[in-house]
């Protein structure tokens, strides 16, 4: 989430009025009990959003020069799931 938001400020993104750790809480409270669509996903042999997501935070932050490494590392990690779970 802070690599997101250093990228996402590079890009121009005023983020003054958005605590991260307030919202953060938030989500997880909200979503304690929830299964995710990307494990959903994952568990039915599906491709997930994870490159839209932590994929894009990537590909930006490499054209800014922003460091993305928890973003590459979950990435990689969704990716090799992925592959050794799809049935398609």
């Amino acid at each position: 989430m802070n690599e997101a938001a250093l990228v996402a400020l590079a890009e121009g993104v005023d983020l003054s009025d958005f605590d991260r750790e307030v919202e953060l809480d938030e989500v997880l409270a909200a979503t304690a009990e929830n299964r995710c669509s990307m494990l959903q996903d994952v568990m039915a042999g599906r491709s997930t959003e994870i490159g839209a997501i932590c994929g894009e935070v990537v590909r930006r932050g490499e054209e800014h020069g922003i460091p993305t490494p928890l973003n590459q590392q979950l990435l990689t990690l969704v990716r090799g799931i992925e592959h050794s779970t799809q049935t398609d």
